[in-house]
């Protein structure tokens, strides 16, 4: 009962965070999209005739822009309490004397194939070994699945690596070439 709770509250919050990502970061395309289109006209109010001089937001401001607004709000998010009434969800159906397929029908924690093993199981009288082979099935479903995102996952971080190590070591080169020109040709 408490990993349900849990994992009811793991997704509630993952939900909150998301929404308030979306909602944030919307926000700062829109600053990057009026501070680029109006680039001109603030060239214009300052005398600047080569706009290539404006550089409206380098890189590491639209870092430090996402590191300060969504950080700490996000953390507050995800580690946010739960709701009261978190598990009285189902179990306020439940109690009313639903069947367990009905309370469970149309809820997003439920996939089809589970709803449709248990209402079988109501059905047939074999409500809990049907409840087995659910936990069962759903079981071996995680090891495959986890089993085929470390195959994938694996290869990727290498390939991220190696591109990550090969930026670093072209932009300590190419500054190390540029000044050897210059002291080769002075």
């Amino acid at each position: 009962v408490s990993a349900v709770e849990e994992g009811r509250r793991i997704y509630d919050n993952i939900l909150k965070v998301i929404q308030f990502l979306i909602s944030c970061n919307v926000g700062e395309v829109v600053v990057l999209l009026l501070a680029t289109l109006f680039a001109p006209a603030i060239a214009g109010l300052f005398g600047i005739s080569d706009i290539t001089m404006i550089q409206v937001l380098l890189p590491i401001h639209i870092l430090w822009i996402n590191l300060v607004t969504d950080t700490f709000p996000a953390l507050a998010l995800a580690f946010d309490p739960a709701n009261k009434d978190i598990m009285n969800r189902t179990m306020d159906n439940l109690i009313k004397g639903d069947k367990m397929s009905e309370t469970f029908k149309d809820n997003w924690a439920i996939p089809d194939l589970a709803f449709y093993m248990i209402l079988t199981g109501e059905n047939t009288g074999e409500l809990g070994n049907m409840l087995e082979k659910v936990g069962e099935y759903y079981l071996k479903e995680e090891k495959n699945l986890v089993g085929q995102i470390k195959t994938f996952i694996e290869p990727a971080m290498i390939l991220f690596l190696a591109v990550a190590v090969g930026f670093i070591v072209i932009s300590v080169l190419v500054p190390m070439f540029g000044m050897y020109q210059t002291v080769a040709a002075g």
